[in-house]
Parts: structure tokens; sequence; C-alpha cells
């Protein structure tokens, strides 16, 4: 079958489009307008292409797990925040004045790789350099005497960089060691001018991928083609050619299997009459369709944000299958409890054995809050039960919303005991429930329930201030956290507001607010759930102020404080809508459950139930 292009963002840069980047998490494409300060971001479904305007050259664009996006952004790499268009600058290359940063991408360990040019006329040669910059902030020039710093790629088995200069018409191949980030034994594995296809042609080498199969595709730059080649031989096996734009720049794999081809291209020193004939779709966005080839996932920048002093360690790898949800530190017993929703596994995690134990209830196992007079009690579809551990007797408290297909979700006891718990309706998907079917309830100590707001979506986090007079309180869509006054004498709530949003225009940034925790500052740490972080939040402000990524997990759920101190965040995570390939790929830890130390933050021992 025969390759097909299509044209999907005609026209997309005005200068120089480049650096494409697909984002697995999201199923979207990144690119650049490197000459106009453009970044931007195209979404397949609906095909609205947004842009931030930067002040400056654009090099690339990669996203960053802790949040946002690295940007090469003249000489500096940056962290660029979608929504409010600022900057954070991570590190600043030093060259001289007329260079500017080119091409970058990250290698499998979250190492990020850019490269520089002078951006002169005549343009001075030899004067730009390779450089990567670790999770740690170090910034290390790898390559110097550089004209045109372009395309990079690695090998299958990360032993193999590659990389372009574009004016020596050549692939480089380095020896690579991803542990330590040095190269050795520079090499040519593809040469243009000994590529008799090639002969007669101004084709110069620009952006590059590689496939599966360690087939390197480069862009070349003059002659409107992508080229495949054999990594290993420099054999040239394919040339795939893109219509009316001959100044065709770079290239990734995208799409839900990474078998499309996306293509960037252009707009430079054309005439009128070549940009209404020959050239018509110069700095377009083209896709490439039944190639016979895929890629692999996109890495990302993996450095930390705040002071980086943090560490994010898996406790209890694959730990759910479903929906990793709603932990709780029992303080008394140094335990955490979770649950593993649509299982309907109650787990108990002993900090001191690290034995992991759990009892099976059946779908729908929600939350699980100790109770003072003993046991636990769980939010079991419908129902909130008391269940003893060791017997597993259970007994009914309260069952809800009868008649429908709801569940309970979320929940959480004020610091009188009284429990708070939600319900959404039935999901066709995760994260798509029937909409505005669930209610918010809390059940008093003396068995009493009361409801206290209506028509939720996703019923979800919850926390107290330290005085116990505002209630938060998350509903996932449309991605608000809440507040209410309230009234702990009587378990009243009143005046809800919104404090932090979160919604669809940020859901890029914050995917579905999830489950919430809060410190002894009084700031809200909520788990952001499709993009795999947990996100510190001012709600006085709204304000975010500080993000932490967990790699391998982009469903997180929940979090809590932990730990002897109180000072670990707990995190949970769900596998449940993760395909094989993404769980082999970034959702490799999907269903973990994390710890988080050295934040510098802490909380306030969990409540249980009093009734």
């Amino acid at each position: 079958m025969p390759y097909e292009v299509e044209t999907v963002i005609k026209h997309a840069a005005l200068t120089v489009g480049e650096g494409p980047h697909w984002d697995e998490a999201t199923q979207r494409l990144l690119y650049v307008d490197i000459n106009e300060g453009d970044v931007h971001r195209w979404d397949p479904v609906t095909a609205k292409d947004e842009k931030v305007h930067l002040d400056g050259t654009v090099g690339f664009v990669i996203p960053r797990s802790s949040g946002g996006l690295v940007v090469g952004l003249n000489l500096s790499v940056v962290c660029l925040d979608w929504e409010s268009g600022t900057t954070t600058t991570l590190a600043t290359v030093e060259e001289r004045h007329d260079n500017r940063l080119n091409d970058g991408k990250c290698d499998a360990s979250g190492r990020l790789w850019a490269g520089t040019m002078n951006t002169g006329s005549p343009r001075v040669q030899g004067v730009g350099n390779l450089y990567s910059l670790g999770t740690d902030g170090q910034l290390q020039r790898q390559v110097d005497g550089v004209t045109v710093s372009n395309g990079l790629a690695w090998s299958a088995d990360n032993k193999t960089m590659f990389y372009i200069d574009t004016p020596t018409r050549q692939v480089w191949a380095y020896d690579f060691d991803l542990e330590k980030g040095t190269l050795a034994n520079q090499r040519v594995a593809v040469d243009f001018q000994k590529t008799p296809e090639f002969d007669g042609t101004l084709v110069r080498p620009d952006g590059m991928t590689i496939d599966t199969d360690d087939n390197l595709w480069v862009a070349c730059l003059s002659i409107g083609s992508m080229s495949q080649f054999d990594s290993r031989t420099g054999q040239l096996l394919q040339r795939v050619e893109l219509p009316n734009a001959s100044k065709i720049t770079s290239a990734c794999w995208g799409g839900p299997d990474l078998d499309q081809l996306y293509v960037t291209s252009l707009v430079a020193n054309f005439t009128e009459e070549q940009l209404n004939t020959t050239e018509s779709l110069a700095g377009s966005v083209f896709r490439v369709t039944g190639l016979g080839a895929k890629g692999k996932v996109a890495s990302v920048f993996l450095a930390m944000s705040g002071s980086g002093s943090y560490k994010v360690e898996t406790v209890i790898k694959h730990a759910c299958t479903t929906i990793g949800e709603g932990p709780h530190w029992d303080d008394a017993s140094q335990s955490l409890y979770y649950v593993d929703i649509t299982n309907g596994d109650v787990h108990r995690w002993d900090s001191n054995t690290g034995v992991d134990s759990k009892i099976n209830m059946g779908p729908f196992a929600t939350l699980v809050i100790p109770r003072k007079k003993g046991g636990v009690v769980v939010g079991l579809g419908r129902k909130l039960v008391s269940v003893d551990w060791d017997t597993q007797a259970l007994e009914t408290l309260v069952e809800v919303d009868q008649g429908t297909s709801n569940r309970f979700n979320d929940g959480k006891c004020d610091p009188r005991g009284r429990l708070f718990a939600g319900t959404m309706g039935k999901e066709v998907a995760p994260a798509q429930p029937e909409m505005e079917m669930g209610t918010l309830y809390s059940l008093d100590t003396n068995g009493d329930l009361k409801t206290h707001a209506s028509k939720i979506n996703i019923s979800n986090g919850l926390a107290w201030s330290a005085d116990s007079r505002i209630l938060y309180y998350v509903d996932s869509i449309p991605g608000n956290i809440f507040a209410f006054d309230y009234d702990i004498n009587t378990g009243n709530t009143s005046n809800q507001r919104s404090v932090v949003d979160c919604g669809p225009e940020r859901r890029f940034t914050y995917g579905f607010p999830d489950g919430m925790t809060i410190d002894t500052e009084g700031k809200l740490w909520l788990a952001c759930y499709s993009v795999g972080k947990v996100v510190r939040f001012d709600p006085e402000t709204g304000k975010e102020l500080l993000t932490i990524g967990f790699p391998g997990a982009t469903r997180t759920t929940s979090c809590c404080w932990g730990g002897k101190n109180l000072d670990e965040l707990y995190v949970t995570c769900g596998k449940e809508g993760v395909s094989d390939r993404q769980f082999q790929t970034c959702d490799n830890l999907a269903g973990s459950v994390f710890r988080v130390t050295g934040l510098g933050f802490k909380g306030t021992p969990a409540n249980v139930f009093e009734g």
C-alpha cells in the first residue's frame, strides 16, 4: 500500500516551522515557528491549532514532566506556562550574542540535548555548540565547532546517538552512555555527498527522527522530501515526497499508534509567484500515513520544579490494576490504606514491614477510612459500610441514590469525625461519567445523612482549613476546587465559590483535578489525573506554587500525608484505560503507589470516622 500525504495545518508557520514533538499524554502535536516566536499546540481531534507568542526566536518545544513546556528561547532554555504565557529560565548557554538555540530533544533519561547556530548574514561558520542539560540542572557542552546544530535521535537500545550539523551534509553517530550522558567515537552514519540519489542536488539534512527498526528519517531541506536511511549501513531505503513545499525542516512520529509521520516546513526567500504555485504549501504541517513504519514515545524533560531537593520513589509497584485511589495514612499503625476501585480491593500497606495486604469487597470500593470504634468504613457502590478487617464482617451504614447506577467516589472525615463523601454517575470511560448525577453527602456521628451539593459530575478531593472554617472540595468536571464556609459545630456548609480554576481551558496543564490534601501552611495539594502530576496551590490566590511530576504514571488520582513526621506525600494512580503500548512506555508505572520525600512541608493526622 503506497503512503499518503495530507496537509493537516495549512500555512501553519509564517517563518520557520520546526521542532515537531508528539505529546503522548495529550495526543497533541507541539511545534514552533522559529523567527515568529510562536509555540504551537495542535489537537488532531478538533483540528484546533493554538499558540503562545514569546519575545525572541524559539528553537524547540518539549513537555516537562513536572509541568509546563521546555522551550529554546534565544540562548536560554525556559519553562513555559501555557495558560499565563510566562516563562522561567532554567539555563542559559554561553555563546556569542548573534547565536541562538536551534533543534532540541530529550534522551530516554529525560536529559535535554540542544544546539546552537549563528544568525549573522553571512552566517559565521563553526561557532555553534551542542549542549546537554541534566535533570539536576547541570549544563554541559558536548560538541563544539558546530555551524547549524540540527537533528537528534537515539537507537532503540540507547547505545547510539545520531546528530546532524547541516552544512556537513552528514549524519554523525556517537557511542552513547545513557546513565552518564556522555558521547564517544564520532563517526559518519549517513553521507549525503556519497549517496548517488542526491547527486546534483543542493540537499541539506535538517531535523530527524528514528523508527522502531532504527532507521533514520531525515528532513531534506531544499528538495522537499523525507529520506529513510538504514542507520547501520547508511543506505537510502526510500524517499517520501512532500507536495509544494521544498523546504521541509523536521519530522516526528505521532498518532495513537505512533505510525503517522508529522512533517514541518518553512517559508523563506520565496517569490510571490512561487508561493502561489510550486511553494503553495510552504510553512504547512503534513501528515504521512501508510509508511509501514512507526516510532517510539518521545521522551520529555524530567527536571523537577522548585528546589529539586525532593525525591519521588515507587513504594508499591503496580499496586492496583484498575483505579488506585483514596490514600489514608493511619497514624496509629503507621500504615497506608488505599483502594483499587473497580476491582473492589481495599489495601493496607505496613510501612514497617513493607507488607501490602488486601481484602476484596467486590466493585466498587471507592474510599477507606478507619473507624474509631474499630474496623474501617468503605465506600461500596452506593453504600457506606463498616468492615472488620480480620473477620471481614460487614455492616451497612447508609445507602444513597437508589434507583441509579451511581457510586460513591472520594471521601474524608472532618475534625469532629463526620464522614463527607460524594457520588458520581456511571462512567462509560475514565473521566466520562453520566453528567450532573452526583451529590455531596455527609454522614454524622449519630447516623444522620445530609446533602451539601447536587448536580455534581465527579465528586472528588476534600480538605479542611486548619481552623475548620473552610471546606475545600473538587468536582473534576468542570475542574474547580471549590470552597464552602463551614460550621464545625453543625456540619453545615454555605457560600460555595471557586478558589482554583483548572477548567477545560487549562486541561492541557492540569488534566482532571482529582484527589486532594492540605498541608500545615494551608496550601492545597491536588492530584491531576491524565497529566501525571501533583500540584500545590495557594487557595487564597489560586496560584500554582509547586508541581511534582510522576514519570511513568499519567493517571495520578489522589494524595495524603504520611510517615512518622507526616512529611511524606503518598500518591496513588490508576491503570484503567491504559493501553498495552502505553503500559510499556509512558505509563509503565500505572497503578503504583509513590512516596515523595524532602518536600519541606507536612500535614496533620488524618481524621477517622467517630460514628
